[in-house]
């Protein structure tokens, strides 16, 4: 696969991702759930804990029609990388999902939160430079930072007794913020969460393995 087929398929897929996240995100407005969970008093409480702010950016933070605009900003940013991928849209797209990770303090995921920002910090670097030597390095930035992503998550659950005798899975989707995920996690039968469970483990050791392997890459990205 080519240098630019590679970027042009990590950006499309970043930016899509990324316009459906702005989608939920004014969804969950419309519910009034940002209201609830992220009111004012509990962005102040955080961020004097966690992130200390002036108290005119927390008030800017707090009000709802602010993470309106970052939740369009994602939308439409998205769309721009989506249709013409450029430095500029992914750099946009950056500042964006950081000021929304700033409002949650990572509540929804920190995880998938800070794979976002790498991969959006790539692809930028991709789209930077015009030498091919400095934009293959955006894509070997995201290719190291997903394979340590999936290394520690591998090594991390197989020393956990909740990943190995299948109770962790279950879990793990009772947390959902969905209700039909949460449903889900009760027709799970404890013989089939714990084969899940090491079934999640293996994919992630395999994915880690799989550049040293030969033809296991795309069986890898499968899984």
């Amino acid at each position: 696969m080519s240098l630019a087929m590679a970027r042009g398929l990590i950006a499309h897929l970043i930016a899509f991702a990324l316009i459906l996240q702005g989608v939920e995100l004014l969804k969950m407005i419309q519910q009034g759930a940002i209201l609830k969970i992220w009111s004012k008093e509990n962005l102040e409480r955080e961020f004097k804990i966690n992130l200390p702010l002036p108290l005119t950016w927390v008030e800017w933070f707090a009000r709802i029609e602010t993470f309106t605009y970052l939740a369009w900003g994602l939308i439409l940013f998205g769309a721009a990388g989506f249709l013409k991928p450029s430095a500029f849209a992914f750099f946009a797209l950056f500042v964006v999902h950081v000021a929304t990770c700033i409002r949650f303090r990572g509540s929804l995921n920190g995880g998938s939160d800070s794979m976002t920002a790498m991969i959006l910090i790539g692809v930028w670097i991709s789209f930077l430079f015009k030498k091919e030597s400095f934009a293959s390095a955006g894509l070997v930035w995201i290719a190291v930072n997903v394979l340590i992503s999936y290394g520690r998550a591998a090594l991390a659950k197989v020393q956990q007794p909740e990943w190995k005798d299948g109770s962790a899975l279950p879990s793990f989707l009772q947390q959902s913020f969905f209700p039909d995920i949460r449903a889900l996690s009760e027709k799970i039968s404890p013989e089939n969460a714990k084969k899940l469970g090491w079934a999640v483990i293996a994919i992630e050791f395999i994915f880690v393995l799989s550049p040293l392997v030969q033809g296991t890459l795309l069986t890898a990205l499968f899984l």
